[in-house]
């Protein structure tokens, strides 16, 4: 397949977006069975690129992907916590860089009393010069 098209994977899952060769590549919207959704580009049939997941539980991230699907480069991700007797769900967020995954270089962590840490960040952990 290539152009633009609609594939309803065996699983459920749904593509909609651009295709080349039988492959996912470009930009398109992908909905998985359990409620997530990404939207954004991709790469030989992986997230890659600047794109969105949006989780079930709340949980977004808006940033870019490396070739393995990895959180990479700049991007936000807020985690919403769960409700507690009708209360809202606080939200910690981090915006800043990523490396393979984690959280790695420079970035701003927000808690949910409002307390804040900025600096830096080494495999996914505060690491280095920061202040909150």
């Amino acid at each position: 397949m290539s152009g633009r098209g609609l594939y309803i994977f065996v699983n459920g899952n749904r593509y909609d977006g651009e295709w080349v060769d039988d492959k996912r590549i470009g930009y398109g919207i992908y909905s998985y069975v359990n409620g997530d959704l990404y939207e954004g580009y991709f790469y030989d049939g992986k997230r890659n690129g600047k794109g969105t997941l949006r989780e079930k539980n709340g949980d977004i991230y808006e940033g870019t992907y490396n070739e393995n699907q990895q959180k990479h480069g700049f991007g936000k991700y807020t985690h919403k916590q769960p409700e507690v007797e009708d209360v809202p769900s606080p939200e910690v967020s981090y915006e800043g860089d990523y490396s393979n995954g984690l959280r790695d270089g420079v970035g701003l962590m927000k808690f949910p009393d409002t307390s804040r840490y900025h600096g830096q960040f080494s495999k996914g952990l505060r690491h280095g010069q920061g202040s909150y």
